[in-house]
């Protein structure tokens, strides 16, 4: 099952999901069909065996708790992201993707995306840019990640747990480790593997956040798009 079917079938249904009880609920149907596009066609190539796999979602949902607290969590297990769209709940895929939902070539190299937006001191309200670094220490370091998935063998009553490490090339004495359990919902070793390189290279490469305001005219951007900032200064 893809994340996205879980959360089109949960939400508007009277049966299954929450639509017996509230007449509307807030899901941006596009951009979740982008997301599954994703899932089925990312073109990701695997670390074992070439080709490229689909991104599954295999377990059940048995807790009780916030719903979009336990998308923020399992999202990225998919390599998506919980985002706000227009007022709408959604999942957007965490790297560039095309309208197909590609992320990489034939070649396996990522694909090119556009700038959706470019920000400079004419567009920035004055008083209103703010960086934030990320604080230095265990934040910052590269990681090894651990991460445990599910395996399964449908001839077999019960399932095992298995882990595989992961990090970039050659990592720093620095490095530390790090473990991440995705067995409950993640049965595919692929799929652990391309969720262990997300995370390493999101916290080798990202540094730092920004924040701003600007003009309402300005604002023709969502959730996954990719904006340029220039407001004259360099690290």
């Amino acid at each position: 099952t893809y994340q996205i079917d879980i959360i089109i079938d949960f939400t508007p249904d009277n049966r299954n999901g929450s639509g017996k009880s509230v007449d509307v609920i807030g899901v941006d149907k596009d951009s979740l069909q982008q997301a599954k596009n994703f899932c089925i066609n990312n073109n990701l190539p695997r670390q074992e065996g070439g080709g490229a796999i689909n991104l599954f979602m295999d377990g059940l949902i048995a807790d009780v708790g916030s719903w979009r607290e336990f998308w923020i969590n399992a999202a990225p297990f998919s390599l998506l992201e919980l985002a706000r769209k227009n007022g709408t709940d959604t999942l957007v895929p965490a790297l560039p993707t095309n309208s197909d939902g590609l992320a990489a070539d034939n070649n396996g190299l990522p694909i090119g995306f556009n700038v959706s937006a470019l920000f400079t001191a004419g567009n920035i309200l004055e008083g209103s840019y703010k960086e934030e670094y990320l604080n230095y220490g265990t934040a910052t370091e590269d990681i090894i990640a651990s991460v445990i998935y599910r395996k399964y063998n449908a001839k077999e009553v019960f399932s095992t747990k298995e882990s595989v490490d992961v990090s970039l090339e050659n990592p720093p004495s620095t490095a530390i480790r790090e473990t991440f359990d995705l067995s409950q919902f993640v049965t595919q070793r692929e799929q652990a593997i391309m969720f262990g390189k997300l995370l390493c290279n999101q916290r080798r490469y990202i540094r730092k956040g920004i924040e701003f305001q600007t003009f309402p005219s300005e604002a023709v951007i969502a959730p996954g798009d990719f904006i340029y900032v220039d407001v004259g200064m360099e690290d």
